[in-house]
């Protein structure tokens, strides 16, 4: 995995990701795109030292990004790259 910022990241088709929450306040993270979604208002919530485990797939040929939003904090956002399976 490579992440470039505290904001992206780059997996591999298949990658698990561990989403931590290091903030002093709760996080809803969600995402919205099908295949990659999770959560949901109010369905996910990371208490300060939580982490959320997911896998990420891409069933495409191409890199997609996968957002993940939080419910709580609108402005923030974070970016996961997946890359397509190797053929």
């Amino acid at each position: 995995r490579s992440c470039p910022s505290a904001f992206e990241c780059v997996v591999r088709n298949g990658a698990v990701v561990s989403i931590c929450n290091r903030d002093d306040f709760y996080h809803q993270p969600m995402v919205l795109q099908s295949g990659n979604s999770f959560g949901g208002h109010g369905k996910l919530v990371l208490k300060t030292g939580d982490c959320y485990r997911r896998r990420f797939v891409n069933p495409g040929r191409e890199a997609i990004q996968v957002k993940i939003y939080d419910w709580s904090h609108s402005q923030e956002r974070f970016v996961v790259t997946v890359l397509p399976a190797r053929r």
